[in-house]
């Protein structure tokens, strides 16, 4: 018990300068992007992935008042947290990973259910010793297994079930190039403004890849802007189209 009201304080910890200092830096780049959207008040379309407790949907929320937001999460454990945090959010929910085949895999919850992931943990990584001490938890009891049910994102649109997509943000803790993969036909046909991805260390997982911009190029996609998270040397990526 003493150990659970530990690691929420922590990530209560995170979620306050994630929102006093990352968000500032994130809302200044949507409000540039975005600003003919904003002073005519159209609706922004928003697909949440990797949605956890509602962090990113609250943001997206605040910034653009007349929205609608398609969130995906992974982890069962988190949704009734998630759906109670943004009840008042014009927002549909999926209890579902979301990745590169359909298929049931393992997924990694993390005793800090932020950083959970469909990505294999690396446990003799810097980051993840490091991250287990501050947790004070034996590095090898940081995640424990179960399995879920995986879609492509392209899937979601062929059954009709995202109309629109301003910006796709993309936050599954190291299997961000897998979510891309699987959401190629669903970036083409509805051309997103703004891609959000956020990156990683590329020790953290066995299986990361770093070759997102590489992947984006290649959708029509172009880097515009790093953002810094509040702490570590966490980024998200900012792609806009290249024409």
């Amino acid at each position: 018990m003493i150990k659970k009201v530990y690691v929420r304080f922590i990530g209560i910890g995170i979620e306050l300068l994630e929102r006093f200092i990352f968000n500032r830096r994130l809302a200044r780049s949507y409000k540039k992007s975005f600003k003919k959207n904003l002073y005519s008040n159209d609706k922004i379309y928003i697909v949440d992935v990797g949605a956890n407790r509602g962090q990113s949907t609250k943001f997206f929320s605040k910034v653009f008042s007349n929205h609608k937001i398609y969130c995906f999460e992974a982890n069962p454990n988190i949704i009734k947290k998630l759906k109670d945090k943004t009840k008042n959010i014009n927002r549909k929910i999926f209890c579902v990973a979301l990745g590169n085949e359909s298929k049931v895999t393992s997924f990694n919850i993390c005793i800090l259910d932020a950083i959970s992931t469909l990505s294999n943990p690396n446990l003799k990584s810097s980051y993840n010793i490091f991250k287990s001490r501050i947790l004070r938890t034996d590095v090898r009891k940081l995640y424990k297994k179960i399995n879920v049910k995986m879609k492509l994102l392209d899937s979601y649109f062929q059954e009709n079930q995202i109309e629109a997509m301003d910006i796709l943000k993309i936050d599954v803790e190291g299997f961000e190039y897998q979510v891309i993969v699987g959401s190629k036909l669903i970036i083409s046909s509805l051309k997103p403004k703004v891609i959000q991805v956020e990156a990683h260390h590329s020790d953290q997982y066995q299986n990361y890849n770093p070759d997102i911009e590489i992947l984006l190029n290649s959708y029509g996609y172009k880097l515009e802007r790093k953002i810094s998270h509040a702490f570590g040397e966490f980024l998200d990526l900012i792609f806009v189209p290249s024409q």
